[in-house]
Order: structure tokens, then C-alpha cells, then sequence
């Protein structure tokens, strides 16, 4: 929670980096799209 007026929650800022959104079914360049981020030091979340 973080208060009125604060941008910034207690345990610190938060850091919204982006979004990539994929719906059923995948498309057939998801994997290679994943592996490259991954290969760039990108830090992948899957939301299922």
C-alpha cells in the first residue's frame, strides 16, 4: 500500500520495465523471442 502524495512504496521504489503480452496460442516465434531476451540479460516472467 502506499500512502496519498508518495510514489514510493515502504520497501522502495518499484521499477515497471514492460510488458509483453501472448496470447493462447503462443506464436511460433515465442520461444526464439524468449531465448534472445534471456540471451540479453533479460529477466523473463511468464505469466500463465
Amino acid at each position: 500500500e502506499v500512502p496519498d502524495g508518495r510514489k514510493e512504496s515502504p520497501g522502495g521504489p518499484w521499477q515497471f520495465v514492460g510488458l509483453m503480452p501472448l496470447f493462447d496460442p503462443p506464436r511460433h516465434d515465442s520461444a526464439e523471442t524468449i531465448r534472445r531476451a534471456l540471451n540479453l540479460g533479460v529477466n523473463v516472467k511468464m505469466i500463465t
